[in-house]
């Protein structure tokens, strides 16, 4: 049976993405169904509408994640964002003050990434060729190791050690 405290929450969490790291603004509405309008920085504006009376949580989640998929490609952002989204949404269902703080944790680690200019890509596979560990790399260009590995392998340097 799903609550109305799980579906609460789960909205909770899609206006704090879309307030906190989209930077949109958002209105919420609650009739028969759940409506949530979001504007981003661009000016359009997009709309989710949910039922109040989903059968499963899960189904309500993933046709959530689904529908605002689709709006924030519509209102104009990137498939990398989208994809970002659904990550972030997907990971905890808050259910109390520990969990909450996590979840903040997760956000932001996952929206303050950096990307690695041309140039330090460059040097992290020069470091990799001259013998650095995956963890000194990991340390000194702020990314993780799957971004390591991922770098690399585009690059064609995985398997090759000095």
């Amino acid at each position: 049976m799903v609550t109305s405290n799980q579906i609460k929450q789960k909205i909770k969490e899609v206006i704090k993405y879309l307030r906190d790291v989209c930077g949109c603004d958002v209105v919420e509405r609650h009739d028969n169904h759940h409506v949530i309008s979001f504007t981003p920085p661009n000016g359009m504006t997009g709309v989710i509408t949910l039922s109040s009376t989903p059968r499963t949580f899960e189904g309500w989640v993933q046709h959530l994640k689904q529908h605002l998929r689709k709006e924030m490609l519509r209102v104009g952002f990137s498939d990398s964002e989208t994809k970002d989204m659904k990550r972030a949404i997907r990971l905890i269902t808050i259910t109390d003050g520990v969990e909450t703080s996590k979840f903040d944790n997760l956000l932001s680690y996952c929206f303050t990434r950096k990307s690695l200019s041309p140039y330090q890509i460059n040097e992290l596979c020069r470091d990799r060729m001259e013998g650095f560990s995956y963890n000194y790399l990991t340390e000194k260009y702020g990314v993780s190791k799957s971004t390591i590995y991922n770098i690399l392998k585009e690059n064609g340097l995985i398997g090759q050690e000095s």
